[in-house]
């Protein structure tokens, strides 16, 4: 099962347990800023709702996306004028859908859903290898009646959570330390931004988001309406998908206008909300009854959090964040909101104390 993925720029780390994993040379992965998306072969035997070129092409947008909202640079394999890194591909070995009636009403594996897949990357110039690594995961209990998609989700954030910690192995060189003392008595704001496509999505997040500052008496507000959508209106247009490493100066010279010294920012929201759902067999009182699972309920939410020196217009703690229903249940949302709080945050000893604490 997926675990539910929690990891910050400067203190956190996760260990991944890939089926397999050959590192030939970390150096060269590290270094990397370019690559190029390769062919992705389909599974030889296939069992899915969806047609298999669509879970191929949803791993890979999920691969695009992740590797460059955590810094990389995708070019395209048809450009002849572009030389990149890294050329990544790979193979489906297995891609079964399962049955979700089964999973839910008889359990212990029946039914059960699973994507495997192998994956490369080799310096194009050469043709060497440099990572090889076979990835699997399954689903026992899940009831949504395209599984698979979920499954092939969690393959792709998987490794993209590799590349993105192998990236921050190069920031961490020269990474100054993060600790709370330093937004200590400063005025903070946050700001979420999405694509329209989110935006359910994201309204969800900052509402629950909004009651857990209000709840925890939390000094920290959204930022200026105008200030909001003029920043939404840039992301949209310039870095959405991409890692944010500096603040336009239309979005900035308004925040110092305001007194903001800090500025906690909340991008590239992504999710997958499957709506089919399978009937589930209850009995009451003998009888048998058929409830229709939970609609609408997510599978899974990702987003890219920094946390922004206005002054120094550069980001003092960057978080990529997971959340998944293996490891949620029904409250992915609830997840989200918690990492997001939570990251901001730094380690007394071995136990963690958020930064943003209550007004006395």
């Amino acid at each position: 099962m997926r675990a539910l993925t929690f990891f910050v720029l400067i203190s956190i780390f996760c260990v991944h347990a890939f089926d397999e994993l050959t590192t030939i040379s970390r150096d060269v992965l590290i270094a990397a800023r370019t690559i190029s998306l390769g062919t992705f072969e389909p599974a030889e035997e296939f069992d899915g709702i969806q047609q298999q070129d669509a879970y191929i092409q949803q791993f890979k947008d999920i691969l695009e996306k992740g590797l460059k909202s955590s810094g990389y640079q995708i070019v395209s394999v048809q450009d002849s004028g572009s030389q990149p890194d890294l050329l990544i591909s790979g193979k489906f070995l297995v891609m079964e859908n399962g049955d979700a009636k089964k999973r839910v009403n008889i359990g212990y594996g029946a039914g059960k859903s699973g994507c495997k897949v192998y994956f490369k990357a080799v310096i194009p110039q050469s043709g060497k290898v440099v990572l090889e690594l076979t990835d699997r995961k399954s689903s026992l209990k899940g009831d949504h009646v395209d599984e698979l998609a979920t499954n092939v989700a969690e393959v792709g954030h998987d490794i993209v959570e590799f590349f993105i910690e192998l990236k921050r192995e190069n920031r961490n060189a020269s990474a100054k330390a993060f600790t709370c003392s330093e937004i200590e008595n400063k005025k903070i704001a946050y700001c979420m931004l999405y694509v329209e496509q989110k935006r359910v999505t994201a309204n969800i997040l900052h509402a629950e988001l909004q009651k857990l500052f209000i709840r925890k008496k939390i000094p920290i507000e959204r930022i200026d309406f105008k200030i909001e959508t003029t920043f939404r209106d840039i992301y949209t247009n310039e870095f959405e998908g991409s890692m944010i490493n500096q603040l336009p100066e239309e979005v900035l010279n308004d925040l110092k206008s305001k007194n903001i010294d800090y500025l906690m920012l909340m991008y590239n929201v992504s999710d997958q909300r499957p709506s089919a759902r399978v009937r589930k067999v209850i009995r009451v009182g003998g009888v048998s009854q058929d409830v229709m699972g939970e609609a609408n309920r997510y599978s899974n939410i990702f987003c890219n959090l920094g946390l922004f020196n206005i002054s120094l217009n550069a980001p003092v703690l960057v978080a990529d964040l997971w959340a998944d229903s293996e490891q949620c249940g029904d409250n992915v949302v609830g997840c989200m909101v918690r990492m997001i709080y939570k990251s901001v945050s730094e380690m007394n000893g071995k136990k963690l104390v958020p930064c943003l604490r209550r007004q006395k």
